[in-house]
């Protein structure tokens, strides 16, 4: 779901930003570190219900140190359904690490990686993004075809036109490549 409301948050960017700077930063604002600051910032550990896992009662070890990002994520998920895309970007905008860095107004959280790759790959993506699709909307699967698949799997010059055929059982249909081909298909998945 960050993924979605980062990617949204890219293509608000000026035309003149290149796209592996977009990559680079949607990258960061859905690393667990930026989570995790964001989390911090605003105490979320606190609020986490945990119960000791061992017998000594440490419940920070037990909890681990991606469950504040975690928790992070699920509040920002919360607000997609909540209000839809447009709330979550602007609770996402509201956050504490959505800062600039390089001062030219746009956001980005500080300590961003240099790869947009190191974070992310891009069969990490497109597995991620096919098997949230697919649980929420399993009439999109490659047994049951809906017609709006179909007609927006058709349309197109030849060069650009996916088929419904050779998509086996994995989630592999998915058409993302990169941040700029996830903008029409977010409208379509929420």
């Amino acid at each position: 779901v960050v993924f979605f409301i980062a990617v949204s948050w890219a293509m608000e960017l000026e035309v003149s930003v290149p796209l592996p700077q977009r990559q680079q930063k949607v990258a960061a604002l859905i690393s667990n570190r930026c989570l995790g600051q964001a989390a911090a910032a605003l105490k979320l550990e606190d609020y986490l219900n945990t119960v000791p896992l061992a017998a000594s009662g440490e419940t920070r070890e037990a909890l681990g140190r991606k469950a504040p990002a975690d928790a992070m994520e699920a509040l920002l998920g919360a607000a997609v359904l909540a209000g839809g895309l447009e709330a979550a970007c602007a609770v996402m905008r509201q956050l504490p690490w959505f800062g600039t860095e390089d001062g030219d107004g746009y956001a980005v959280p500080l300590g961003s990686p240099t790869d947009a790759a190191s974070w992310l790959g891009a069969a990490v993506v497109r597995l991620s993004c096919s098997a949230w699709v697919l649980c929420h909307h399993p009439e999109l699967s490659a047994q049951g075809l809906s017609d709006l698949r179909q007609e927006l799997l058709t349309q197109g010059d030849a060069s650009s036109k996916r088929s419904g055929t050779g998509c086996g059982a994995g989630p592999t249909w998915f058409p993302i490549r990169f941040a700029s081909d996830l903008y029409p298909v977010i409208p379509l998945v929420l």
